[in-house]
């Protein structure tokens, strides 16, 4: 999966979905950030265990 792919399904179909927007929003600051080092294949893993709705992606 590509990282910007995983990014748009992080963005849209999970922190749109938290109850807790401030806390959405921190995140974004993270993931967004691009002095971070994320391993995006494993973020999209990740988000295929936990989140099985999202398998469509």
């Amino acid at each position: 999966m590509k990282e910007l792919e995983t990014k748009k399904i992080i963005a849209e179909e999970i922190l749109n979905r938290m109850n807790d927007q401030g806390a959405a929003d921190v995140l974004r600051d993270i993931l967004s950030n691009n002095d971070n080092k994320i391993d995006w294949d494993k973020a999209f893993e990740s988000i295929q265990k936990h989140m099985p709705e999202l398998k469509m992606f």
